[in-house]
């Protein structure tokens, strides 16, 4: 892929985002890390480097969705292929491309099998952990108004009541979620989520900073410090 048709790919993704937890510099987190983990592997990096920066081009659709019928990445395929189309981008790849985008969710029942999806799925989800994790955890239950401190007695109880009975099922009140659940339901178990060696070692280190925080947050809640 020309350095040229990478500027018009990232110029159409920056027209698409607004959400700031996935806005532009989600997307090259998410591509620096897709590269490093792709390091010395057998990977096709036009598919991959055109779907990193596409992967959440319909993500502001899905926000503004209050009836939770649109699915990102399913739209977001659609859309990458419809874009990249008009483009001088190799038409045997764009099918490659909208599989990353479709399968790059964690709230999905669909599994990446190539290479490539597989590397997009483990980069979008380490930019959920380590340091840049909580100030993206942080900024999500303060843009939506939840309880930050709110750790729940009962994990299970919440997800039967709050996401359809799932673990990885969608949050159907914002307002009840908090940086506490969010860590203990999913995000400490992102490791064992992960596809690639060299992502999942990168995610325990993070998420091990994540948990050293998250305990000193609630000592200090708790008067402690």
């Amino acid at each position: 892929m020309t350095n040229e048709l990478e500027n018009k790919i990232i110029k159409y993704v920056e027209e698409q985002l607004s959400c700031s937890a996935h806005d532009l510099e989600h997307v090259f987190r998410v591509y620096n890390l897709a590269l490093k983990i792709s390091e010395n592997d057998n990977v096709d990096l036009d598919v991959l480097r055109a779907a990193v920066l596409l992967h959440d081009i319909a993500r502001i659709k899905e926000d503004a969705d209050n009836t939770g019928n649109t699915n990102h990445a399913d739209l977001g395929a659609v859309m990458a292929g419809k874009f990249l189309g008009t483009t001088e981008f190799p038409i045997d790849k764009i099918r490659s491309v909208e599989k990353c985008i479709r399968v790059h969710r964690f709230r999905t029942n669909m599994k990446p099998e190539s290479i490539e999806e597989k590397i997009l799925f483990d980069a979008d989800k380490l930019d959920s952990v380590g340091a840049i994790g909580i100030a993206r955890t942080f900024g999500w239950v303060g843009k939506h108004g939840c309880r930050i401190f709110y750790r729940p007695d009962d994990l299970e109880a919440y997800i039967m009541a709050n996401m359809s009975g799932k673990w990885n099922g969608k949050i159907q009140d914002k307002h009840l979620h908090s940086a506490q659940i969010e860590f203990d339901i999913k995000l400490k178990h992102m490791s064992d989520l992960l596809y690639t060696e060299k992502a999942k070692k990168i995610a325990e280190e993070r998420i091990a900073y994540f948990q050293s925080f998250m305990e000193r947050l609630e000592e200090e809640i708790q008067g402690n410090f």
